[in-house]
C-alpha cells in the first residue's frame, strides 16, 4: 500500500478505538497522533517510503541491514517493545498503544499486498493481492480517510 493508504488505516483505526473507548481529547488526540505515526513506522526500512524520507539516512541504513519487509514488518517484535515499554514506562501507556495499534493497521494493509508480510521468518501472509499505487489501493485509502473523518467527528460530538 502507499503512505497515504497506511496514514489513513492509521487515522481509521484511531477513529474507530475513539468510538469504542470514547476517551477524553487529551488522550483521544494522541491516540490518532500515534496511530498515524505508527501506521507509517514499519516502512522505515525503505528510504523512499513516507516516513524514510523524513529520515533518509536512518531509513538508508535500517534498509540496507534489515531489508525491507522484513524484521519491521514482524508483529512479534512490536509486541515485545510494547510490553517492554508497559512494564518499563507505564505512563507512556497511551502513545504505547497508538504506535501499537498504528502498526498494527499498517500490517494487516501491507498482508493485502502480494508481497505480504512475514508472520515469521520464512512464513509470508498474504490476505488478497491488491498492488501497491493500484486503483484499489488508492479506493481503500479514500474510503479510510472518509470512516476516519466521520469516526473522528463523531466521537468528538459525542465527548462535548
Amino acid at each position: 500500500m502507499i503512505g497515504k493508504t497506511h496514514l489513513a488505516g492509521g487515522l481509521a483505526t484511531a477513529a474507530g478505538a475513539c468510538l469504542l473507548a470514547k476517551p477524553g481529547l487529551g488522550t483521544g488526540m494522541i491516540w490518532v497522533a500515534g496511530c498515524a505515526f505508527g501506521s507509517l513506522l514499519p516502512d522505515i526500512d525503505h528510504k523512499g517510503s513516507t516516513l524514510g524520507q523524513k529520515v533518509k539516512p536512518v531509513s538508508a541504513v535500517i534498509g540496507a541491514v534489515a531489508g525491507h519487509r522484513n524484521f519491521f514488518h514482524w508483529f512479534l517484535p512490536y509486541l515485545i517493545l510494547a510490553v517492554i515499554l508497559h512494564f518499563a514506562v507505564p505512563q507512556a501507556d497511551n502513545i504505547t498503544f497508538a504506535v501499537f495499534l498504528g502498526v498494527l493497521s499498517h500490517l494487516f494493509l501491507d498482508a493485502l499486498n502480494p508481497s505480504g508480510v512475514p508472520l515469521v521468518p520464512g512464513h509470508r501472509v498474504h490476505l488478497l493481492r491488491i498492488h501497491t499505487g493500484s486503483g484499489v489501493d488508492k479506493a481503500i485509502g479514500g474510503l479510510l480517510y472518509l470512516f476516519a473523518c466521520i469516526g473522528v467527528a463523531v466521537w468528538g460530538i459525542r465527548i462535548i
